[in-house]
């Protein structure tokens, strides 16, 4: 007997929707309410079926061919549980430098200080890879990505790779919860 909820269409949406909100509230990252509307529609109006399935070759190929963002995502998605958080990071840079996508600059500072800061498998960031992480992350604030920013004032309320600021935490507090109710 055939399995009636994945063969159907809205249950495939459906779940495709909750994985993206699980994703996000693990990750800890801040997506504004806008924003993974948005995701979800974009992903919501792909066509369904076999692009379902496609494998890492045929998302790679998109990305780095394309600046598709949509199979850019769904490679986000499918590395999620990966052990190594860098899995991704190559597109990200594409991503960011090539195609200008905002996430993605983010997303390079987030791969390379992640397994400093969260996994403590290293020891500290050496100071070239801390620089390259803040560039992308400045980039990222500078294109009113709302992760950069968060990220950011994070940043400067925790005295954390740089100078402790209130008055720069508070500013870049600001400039997120504007950008959230445009």
């Amino acid at each position: 007997m055939k399995n009636i909820f994945l063969n159907n269409h809205y249950f495939r949406k459906s779940m495709l929707m909750i994985i993206i909100l699980i994703v996000g509230f693990i990750t800890g990252y801040k997506y504004s309410k806008y924003k993974t509307l948005i995701l979800i529609k974009k992903l919501e109006s792909t066509k369904t079926g076999n692009q379902v399935n496609e494998s890492d070759d045929e998302l790679q190929k998109r990305v780095l061919v394309k600046g598709d963002t949509i199979a850019y995502e769904k490679l986000h998605i499918k590395h999620f549980e990966d052990k190594y958080s860098g899995e991704t990071l190559l597109y990200d840079i594409i991503m960011a430098n090539k195609y200008g996508y905002k996430e993605a600059y983010f997303r390079v500072y987030h791969s390379l200080i992640s397994n400093y800061k969260y996994k403590q498998l290293y020891g500290k960031i050496d100071d070239k890879s801390l620089k390259l992480a803040l560039q992308y992350l400045y980039k990222g604030v500078e294109l009113d990505n709302l992760n950069s920013i968060n990220a950011l004032s994070d940043l400067y309320r925790e005295g954390v790779y740089i100078k402790r600021d209130s008055v720069k935490s508070i500013y870049y507090d600001k400039k997120a919860n504007r950008i959230m109710s445009e």
